[in-house]
């Protein structure tokens, strides 16, 4: 967090990934460390260290960045209360190079060598170290990819597990992640992963499948290796995942935040400054890798269904089979709750042949100010290849009178239908959504494709309309949805969730109806 001219590590903590309780500065700039920059934190359970009095869970140790206008050093701090207080460690800095763009140190633990892992950026590589004591550092080797692919920052390094199509875990693999200023779509900020193999010093990855084109728009690939989007979405960077205190191997799903910004073109345009904030979070995140797609999934981490309001009107809409619904919402209007909803969407798996085309998509609007808009469409069409229905999905802000930020994003591969449907006759399809206040988050298909969205609208979008397209085969399409209003996360105490103020005003229930095309 920004000081006077200078960053501090701010300090925030939380149950469930949910409820966050903000704290003091945990660790603050000092003349001899400078700026505390990006960096992670490991739980030194047994005091491999030598800096706690034993062995404890309250053993933790902060890394990060220390800037000065002399170089960027890697620094610790330490904390025996479970990061209550930290304590700045006396013979800073642990690693230094003499050297600026060499920093946002990410800690991991190798089983095989029974050593931590360090990796740092270099701005155009990333560069790993090792250590036994989590102390005394020795460089091991350099990932270069070969050229330039923007501005490299914040890597993150870890062992994630592969799981099966019952979610049954079947082996493991090494993440590799990198926001890159500069690496997305017409010079975008961009969160790109890779994976592959880790000796214990040089990490190795995986070359392009054959799914995977030569070249395409927003592509990032060599021929011996390929980095993916971990978020197609506009609004993200700075990604940390990290495993909890006693799970860190790939025996355990993972989990990430990220900073929602695109830092190329956004970085101080969020028009929050009356408000007192300048940026926010993502919602926590849990990750595994695919084995089937040998993709990296992404779900909303925890229970999120803990965070349902408890008013009896809730769920907001909850329909079975459906051709469309539309309608405005009392209890979004007056109280502009979080929302978590479920879209699944089903066609016949042989109604697209040839060139024949399919629309269905979901769009948000205000009654006061109609042509703000936040809308996520899928458009269906017949892959030859593998004689499937496939879709584009895309996420759009338009017409926000808050925020001169307007477009579309799009993931870069095409969505194939869901592969644990239990529905033989038909290709189904997902979109799983959260909504809160001015961040728009999606998770496609079970978590195949994730996309971060800002969106900073004057009115509050009560209207819902979920639709097919008028043309094509759009007619054969039917939905599920379901919507639940949630507990506002920006609340300061008690429930304050989105029905505290309507179960007065109508009963405790939707005045409006909705309505409904079957």
């Amino acid at each position: 967090m920004w000081g006077n001219s200078w960053r501090h590590w701010g300090h925030a903590t939380s149950p469930d990934l949910y409820t966050w309780t903000d704290h003091p500065i945990a660790i603050p700039y000092n003349d001899r460390d400078g700026s505390i920059w990006s960096g992670s934190i490991v739980v030194d359970t047994h005091n491999a260290s030598g800096l706690f009095p034993s062995s404890s869970h309250d053993n933790i140790i902060a890394y990060y960045t220390s800037w000065t206008p002399q170089q960027e050093a890697q620094a610790i701090a330490y904390s025996g209360d479970g990061g209550l207080t930290f304590k700045q460690f006396p013979h800073n800095p642990v690693i230094s190079q003499q050297r600026h763009d060499f920093r946002d140190p990410k800690i991991s633990f190798h089983h095989p060598s029974r050593k931590w892992v360090m990796v740092l950026t270099y701005v155009d590589a990333v560069t790993f170290f090792t250590s036994e004591d989590l102390v005394s550092w020795r460089q091991v080797s350099v990932w270069n990819p070969g050229r330039h692919l923007g501005w490299i920052e914040c890597p993150q390094f870890l062992e994630i597990p592969v799981r099966n199509s019952r979610k049954k875990i079947v082996g493991s693999k090494w993440l590799l992640v990198l926001s890159i200023n500069g690496g997305g779509l017409n010079g975008a900020g961009a969160v790109k992963y890779m994976l592959g193999t880790f000796d214990g010093e040089r990490f190795t990855p995986e070359p392009p499948g054959a799914d995977v084109p030569e070249s395409s728009p927003g592509l990032m690939r060599s021929g011996d290796w390929v980095a993916y989007d971990a978020d197609f979405g506009p609004d993200k960077y700075g990604t940390a995942f990290f495993h909890l205190p006693s799970n860190d191997d790939g025996e355990h799903d993972a989990i990430s935040i990220s900073w929602a910004i695109d830092i190329a073109t956004s970085y101080l345009s969020t028009p929050t400054e009356g408000e007192g904030w300048r940026h926010c979070m993502n919602g926590a995140r849990q990750h595994w890798i695919d084995e089937g797609s040998n993709r990296l999934m992404s779900v909303p981490a925890g229970d999120i269904s803990s965070m349902a309001s408890k008013q009896t009107w809730n769920p907001l809409v909850d329909l079975t089979a459906v051709a469309g619904v539309e309608g405005q919402s009392t209890n979004i209007r007056e109280n502009n709750p979080a929302l978590d909803f479920l879209i699944r969407i089903r066609l016949p798996k042989n109604a697209l042949k040839d060139d024949q085309t399919a629309t269905a998509s979901l769009k948000l609007t205000s009654t006061d100010i109609e042509d703000e808009l936040l809308s996520l469409t899928m458009d269906f069409s017949h892959d030859e290849s593998s004689r499937q229905t496939i879709a584009k999905f895309t996420m759009a802000r338009q017409g926000q009178r808050g925020w001169d930020k307007q477009g579309y994003w799009s993931p870069l591969e095409p969505l194939r239908p869901m592969q644990d449907s239990k529905n033989e006759t038909a290709a189904e399809f997902e979109i799983r959504g959260v909504l809160d206040r001015s961040i728009c988050e999606v998770y496609l298909n079970g978590g195949i494709a994730a996309g971060t969205m800002l969106y900073f609208t004057q009115g509050v979008l009560d209207r819902i309309v979920l639709s097919r397209g008028l043309d094509g085969k759009s007619s054969e399409i039917e939905f599920d949805f379901r919507m639940v209003a949630l507990v506002n996360s920006w609340a300061r105490g008690g429930e304050q969730d989105s029905g505290t103020k309507s179960s007065t005003e109508t009963g405790g229930k939707e005045t409006m109806e909705w309505k409904i095309s079957t």
